[in-house]
């Protein structure tokens, strides 16, 4: 692939720069791979403790219903299994 000349207006800017290289050179940087998988790791931890932690402080208000409520009425009694 061949580059394309400069745009008229910057001719003469586009002389004294260096041309660009093809690719640009690998930099393996194995320390920000290794940061980056345990900034992950660390935000998977943190949002599923932190679900955790809300949905019990959100069923610790709801389970202390009023006597006589329906949530009372739709509980079962036992797991028991009916006996044959």
């Amino acid at each position: 692939m061949e580059a394309l000349p400069p745009p008229p207006w910057a001719q003469s800017e586009s002389a004294t720069l260096a041309p660009l290289p093809e690719t640009a050179a690998e930099t393996p940087d194995r320390k920000r791979v290794i940061v980056a998988v345990l900034v992950a790791l660390v935000a998977a931890v943190a949002g599923f403790f932190g679900v955790r932690i809300i949905a019990d402080l959100a069923t610790e208000g709801a389970s202390a219903g009023p006597v006589g409520s329906i949530v009372e009425q739709q509980t079962p009694v036992g797991w028991d299994l009916p006996a044959s």
